[in-house]
């Protein structure tokens, strides 16, 4: 393995391998990039997703008059 300083302070490692080796650290890089890219796309939809359950006040059923909106099935008139 060799080390090697740029002028700029920067510095990064070189080392000689066959393909194989080669081949499974690159994959192992595509993997954790494309695993990164669903993180970030999947904390995106879940802060959408808190945001409008937040902004949501009524239910698609109570908004179509379907149901009243304090229309419950357990209370305590209906038990027997």
């Amino acid at each position: 393995m060799f080390v090697f300083k740029q002028a700029d302070g920067d510095q990064y490692s070189l080392f000689y391998t066959n393909s194989n080796w080669y081949l499974f650290i690159r994959l192992h890089q595509i993997l954790c990039q494309r695993l990164q890219q669903i993180k970030a796309v999947c904390d995106c939809i879940l802060t959408e997703h808190e945001q409008c359950k937040r902004d949501k006040t009524e239910t698609v059923a109570v908004a179509l008059r379907l149901k009243m909106p304090c229309e419950s099935f357990f209370t305590s008139s209906t038990i027997l």
